[in-house]
């Protein structure tokens, strides 16, 4: 069975503390990208895949690692970066988020750091128990409770996906679900990355 939703949770849902799941108007198809030839990857699951801010230098908004520290993504250069805003309440987001685990562990974490951020104001303890429970063992949990990077993305919704080349420059977004852990998602990672799914197993 086909593990894509077809509806995101909106931000207004997370300030108002609700886990209401809300209607997307379908997203446009994104005008010709700046990356070139990897727009032959937008279909099926990423056909919403959008090139727009392709070149734009990541944020340097600080989010938090779990015990405390702070990070922002130029920790990750060097790496290509999949970060993922997600929330335990967007039931999107939690049936996306095992195929993002399953995706870091095909390639070598020395080319691809999964980033997913949390933008659960409940911090912590809301997040610590879910990743318990679902058992994801290839991603590491990150928190921004204050949802700086949703605000700085102007993020309509979550969950929301952007990837990054390895000198901190965007590629492209999605905003919605997808599956990472089949193609065309592992396809485009291993362009960008420059080796094949699998390469990350033992």
């Amino acid at each position: 069975m086909p593990r894509r939703a077809t509806a995101y949770l909106t931000l207004a849902a997370c300030a108002a503390g609700l886990a209401t799941l809300a209607s997307a108007a379908p997203f446009a198809a994104a005008a010709a990208p700046a990356g070139g030839d990897l727009s032959r990857f937008a279909t099926g699951d990423l056909a919403r895949l959008d090139f727009s801010h392709a070149g734009t230098p990541a944020p340097d908004t600080a989010f938090e690692a779990k015990g405390g520290k702070t990070l922002s993504l130029a920790d990750f250069k060097g790496k290509v970066v999949v970060l993922n805003l997600w929330a335990t309440w967007c039931a999107p987001c939690v049936t996306e988020m095992p195929t993002l685990d399953t995706l870091q562990s095909l390639f070598p974490a020395q080319d691809l750091a999964v980033v997913t951020v949390s933008m659960d104001m409940a911090g912590w303890r809301a997040v610590e128990p879910f990743w318990q429970k679902r058992g994801l063992r290839n991603i590491a949990p990150y928190l921004d409770k204050k949802n700086q990077l949703a605000l700085g993305y102007k993020a309509r919704g979550l969950p929301l996906t952007v990837i990054y080349d390895r000198s901190g420059k965007e590629i492209a977004r999605i905003a919605g679900p997808a599956e990472w852990d089949a193609k065309p998602a592992t396809d485009l990672i291993a362009a960008v990355v420059g080796s094949k799914p699998g390469a990350g197993k033992k």
